[in-house]
């Protein structure tokens, strides 16, 4: 449930940005953060600060950042919420795309071939002419 209600708050803040109301956004990135660290957050929270024009605070923010390991943690992360894969089903299997990719870049094959074989298994029916598809299958065929 706790990823659920994250996954809510998470759209409310998007909600929030977009209606201009950045206090309520800022308020509400400080309880996620306080219930379900990691998920973003610090990241989000960089953005605020740069759209509020506060840039050292969000260039100090960014700074900490490890992008590749980043997203990583963010994937899985992705892959762990219990309704993205009903809800947003592209999602959940394009993660399995880009662990894959990142795998690869970390030298770790036998995991990159079992990423992408998992995202093309899901995305077996759809969009055959995806450019994700298509990279993922010719990246699978030179790992094995």
């Amino acid at each position: 449930m706790l990823h659920d209600n994250a996954l809510i708050k998470g759209t409310l803040f998007g909600n929030y940005v977009r209606q201009g109301k950045l206090d309520e956004a800022r308020a509400l990135l400080e309880k996620l953060a306080a219930t379900s660290p990691g998920l973003g957050v610090d990241y989000r929270m960089g953005d605020l600060k740069a759209m509020q024009g506060k840039y050292d605070e969000a260039a100090a923010i960014f700074a900490k950042f490890d992008p590749l390991n980043d997203a990583k943690e963010e994937y899985r992360r992705i892959q762990s919420f219990p309704l993205i894969r009903l809800q947003h089903g592209d999602v959940y299997a394009a993660s399995f795309y880009w662990l894959g990719k990142i795998a690869e870049k970390e030298g770790k094959r036998a995991e990159a071939v079992d990423k992408y074989s998992k995202f093309l298994d899901l995305w077996e029916n759809a969009d055959p002419g995806l450019s994700e598809v298509v990279d993922a299958r010719r990246r699978l065929a030179a790992l094995k």
